[in-house]
């Protein structure tokens, strides 16, 4: 629970029905309460072949927020200026609750208004996934893009508006690179939206020795472990037509072959048993970027092979579905 909205919480015991809650000894900040249920469809999800868990699998794959939890981060980002100190925007109660001045609430009310008049709106958004060498990257890209740090890794990322998308693409699939080329999203605005391609890899993790009479027989643990990407996804309209749009990109690698080692399991038999140790590279990718339709959204990683995974984000406007 986010200590900023704990002095407020006595009060709605009494007023949750009502919209807005004043906030004593906060210099002038509120409480309003947010209904955004219309906003919070089920996140649609595209092709997925993850197969069906194995007994004892626990790392069936990366999980997605809640669309509570990805709508209210999601905002505190859109807000400009963002949030003070003193401000919060939570989720409570199956709505939004946020402690600032009138003039910031009234900020998200015409956020909330502008995009839920646009919920006939389409944002459709296409992913590719390029890895790039060290020395690719650093004759080809690296000049174009702006180093920034967010969680505690360095990124790379840069907007190139639509006039630049199609020769900037070309470029960067010329050399045969290896690609995924993500099925599009097409997303509500305020939506999430999810996408992963993955695949499981199972593996013996541990033994559960069970004793059977005189006789103790040794029981593999199986687990699993992911390799594939998953993509979170959220995009909404300013009020001037500007899109933002929300990725969170994870791509994960199983490397082959899996380490094995052997241990003694003290059956006295003579035969060790087999564990394997499996170990992954992976890279995660968050940006939020204000863009016009068409423009094109850079984003790049270091891997711990050296190599670069650079993600192409291109934001278009759908047709209106009928």
């Amino acid at each position: 629970m986010n200590l900023h909205l704990l002095p407020v919480f006595c009060y709605l015991a009494t007023a949750l029905c009502a919209q807005k809650v004043p906030v004593p000894k906060s210099s002038g900040r509120e409480l309003q309460l947010f209904d955004v249920a219309d906003l919070l469809l089920e996140p649609t999800r595209g092709p997925n072949p993850l197969q069906p868990g194995l007994p004892g699998a626990s790392s069936l794959g990366p999980t997605s927020p809640s669309p509570m939890a990805a709508l209210c981060t999601f905002l505190r980002h859109f807000l400009v200026p963002p949030l003070g100190e003193g401000d919060d925007l939570q989720p409570l109660a199956g709505r939004l609750a946020m402690v600032a001045r009138p003039d910031e609430l009234a900020k998200l009310e015409s956020l909330l208004a502008t995009n839920r008049a646009r919920q006939g709106d389409r944002i459709q958004v296409e992913v590719r996934l390029v890895r790039f060498s060290r020395e690719d990257f650093e004759a080809d890209l690296r000049g174009k893009l702006v180093a920034t740090e967010r969680d505690k890794d360095t990124v790379h990322e840069q907007v190139f508006p639509a006039s630049e998308a199609r020769a900037l693409l070309d470029a960067a699939l010329a050399k045969g690179r290896e690609t995924i080329d993500c099925p599009s999203l097409i997303a509500k605005p305020l939506h999430l939206c999810t996408m992963s391609s993955l695949t499981q890899t199972a593996y013996v993790r541990d033994f559960s020795l069970q004793k059977k009479g005189d006789t103790t027989i040794a029981e593999p643990i199986v687990d699993t472990v992911w390799s594939g990407f998953h993509l979170d996804l959220i995009a909404g309209f300013e009020a001037d037509g500007t899109i933002v749009v929300s990725s969170h990109i994870q791509s994960q690698e199983l490397v082959r072959p899996i380490a094995t080692v052997d241990i003694d399991l003290g059956l006295g038999n003579g035969q060790p048993a087999k564990l394997q140790l499996p170990r992954t590279l992976g890279v995660r990718m968050r940006q939020i970027a204000h863009v016009h339709a068409g423009d094109l959204v850079v984003i790049a990683a270091p891997q711990a092979t050296g190599d670069y995974l650079v993600a192409f984000v291109q934001t278009t406007l759908a047709a209106n579905p009928k």
